[in-house]
């Protein structure tokens, strides 16, 4: 992936760029771009097109700070970006420096692959939901092992995410790493599944020095909390 920043200065580069943004976001039926595109700057196109995915690489930042997200719009002359599976209070004003294409991964990927299967999964506290008036709580117990996580080659998984409950029951996405990302779930290949109440976390391949054991770490977006996994055989 090239991390340098994005050129704006070559007109020709900008033309290519721009009718690439063009291309890509036609699908989004409510945004009109020009007749000409090729004769607006890169900063216009996005705000005007806005929805843009993309990653933020800061250049000045420690590169954990790594994170894909969407431009959903700008502010004196930097772009606002809403970050995957994170709160509105997250979203920040990011320098057009920092911003590049999003890097993509295939589903045939070998460390996409190795996820397929059953995975025992260990959580530190198991979570379940409670009601005490108009006010619900997510309560924690002791640690648990909860029915495996299975992941399947034909793009879907079973996630039996919260105590006594049903499974969620969805499709895989397969997600890249980010390159320089040193932390947290943009720096790993995995595939990114959704819990029972719509947040994001991401199931990647981690070795324990000296293990032959196949492990995984189940790790949510925006957050540090991760779960354990081993290979059922």
């Amino acid at each position: 992936m090239n991390l340098n920043p994005i050129g704006f200065s070559s007109s020709v580069r900008t033309q290519v760029i721009t009718a690439t943004l063009v291309s890509a976001l036609t699908k989004f039926e409510h945004l009109k771009p020009s007749r000409h595109p090729s004769r607006q700057t890169i900063p216009t196109m996005l705000w005007r097109l806005r929805l843009v995915r993309t990653e933020v690489v800061p250049t000045i930042s420690a590169t954990d700070k790594a994170a894909r997200g969407t431009i959903i719009g700008n502010q004196g002359g930097q772009y606002k970006v809403h970050y995957d599976g994170c709160t509105p209070n997250f979203d920040a004003l990011v320098d057009r420096s920092d911003l590049h294409p999003i890097t993509t991964i295939s589903a045939d990927a070998s460390d996409i692959t190795f996820l397929i299967g059953a995975w025992k999964i260990f959580t530190p506290s198991y979570p379940t939901t409670v009601t005490h008036g108009n006010t619900i709580y997510r309560e924690y117990g002791m640690g648990a092992q909860s029915p495996p996580l299975r992941i399947n080659a034909d793009g879907t998984y079973v996630w039996y995410d919260e105590f006594n409950k049903p499974p969620v029951k969805g499709k895989w996405t397969a997600d890249a790493k980010i390159e320089g990302a040193k932390f947290w779930t943009f720096s790993a290949n995995g595939v990114v599944i959704k819990d029972s109440k719509g947040g994001l976390w991401k199931v990647y391949r981690w070795k324990l020095a000296g293990d032959n054991e196949d492990r995984i770490s189940v790790h949510t977006f925006c957050s540090g909390m991760s779960y354990p996994g081993t290979r059922i055989r």
